[in-house]
C-alpha cells in the first residue's frame, strides 16, 4: 500500500506536471496547432488541481 503524498510533496508534484504538461502545450501552439496546445493545458491545470486535492481514502 502507498503512503499518501505530504502536502509539500503534493504540491511539489502538481508544479512538476503543470510545467512538463504546460510546455508541451506551448510547444504545440508555437508550432500551428493551437487547439490541442490549449487542450494539453487545460489537461495540465485540471490533473494539478486534482493532484492537490487530498485523497478521501485512509
Amino acid at each position: 500500500m502507498k503512503k499518501p503524498l505530504s502536502p509539500a510533496n503534493r504540491v511539489m508534484s502538481a508544479i512538476w506536471e503543470g510545467l512538463v504538461l504546460g510546455g508541451i502545450g506551448a510547444a504545440l501552439i508555437q508550432h500551428g496547432h493551437r487547439f490541442w496546445g490549449v487542450c494539453v493545458i487545460l489537461v495540465a491545470m485540471i490533473f494539478a488541481v486534482w493532484m492537490l486535492v487530498p485523497s478521501r481514502k485512509h
